[in-house]
């Protein structure tokens, strides 16, 4: 397969998953998902992009492919709501990065980037001007996967996200591990202390779920909530 029909933009589409407040009982937004008909796995896709040191290119085309997507389709139903996309770091410290923002003519209020750690980023402190200038323009800020790694904590420090959404794996199973109830509340905790929202990822079954509303986690995400769908289904 050239890698070049992986560029192509009729070759990879979105998903949307709705992140819940639980108290109420209604989406807050929806996370878009990246979907390729050219790799079976997305990860694959990503992948592959990186080997060709392309990876910043196929990040920014998705991203600008599922605002373009929110954005046509944002109907009174999806109007208040946000729209999360994922990013790579490399993709952020990245000089193309920026500009492609920049030029971005759509009001960037309901936009929530998704920090995606599985690179290991050298110095947070480069961050921090990128940072500024994204918050300048409305975008928020949310770290994924917390608790899966170490860097986690010092990145809520240094780069004070907007969103913080606790890793799966601290998610599954919960209502029978003291453990990671124990720090799902201190998580919760902290978020209080210092205005982050915090969203529980991973929720698969009715006994996490109603954990979770027991806890009084305030944002919540998984399949036993909603499923990824193209995003039309959600106005059903």
């Amino acid at each position: 397969m050239p890698i070049t029909d992986l560029f192509v933009d009729e070759t990879f589409t979105h998903y949307f998953q709705p992140i819940y407040h639980l108290s109420h009982w209604e989406p807050i937004g929806y996370e878009a998902l990246f979907r390729s008909n050219i790799t079976e796995t997305p990860p694959e896709a990503f992948q592959l992009a990186k080997t060709h040191s392309r990876l910043h290119e196929l990040d920014l085309m998705s991203i600008g492919k599922a605002i373009r997507t929110f954005f046509h389709n944002r109907s009174t139903m999806f109007r208040s709501k946000q729209l999360f996309v994922n990013i790579f770091p490399s993709t952020v410290l990245h000089s193309d990065f920026l500009p492609f923002m920049r030029s971005q003519t759509r009001d960037l209020s309901y936009l929530v980037l998704e920090i995606n750690e599985s690179e290991k980023v050298e110095s947070l402190s480069k961050w921090s001007s990128t940072l500024e200038e994204l918050k300048e323009m409305g975008v928020k800020i949310a770290l994924d996967d917390v608790g899966k790694g170490f860097s986690g904590i010092e990145s809520i420090i240094q780069l004070k996200p907007h969103y913080i959404k606790i890793d799966r794996h601290l998610t599954q199973n919960a209502h029978r591990n003291r453990e990671k109830q124990a720090f799902i509340e201190l998580a919760l905790q902290f978020c209080r202390k210092f205005d982050i929202k915090m969203i529980l990822e991973g929720i698969e079954h009715d006994d996490e779920l109603q954990l979770a509303k027991s806890l009084r986690v305030p944002f919540a995400q998984g399949y036993a909530i909603g499923y990824p769908e193209p995003l039309l289904s959600h106005a059903r």
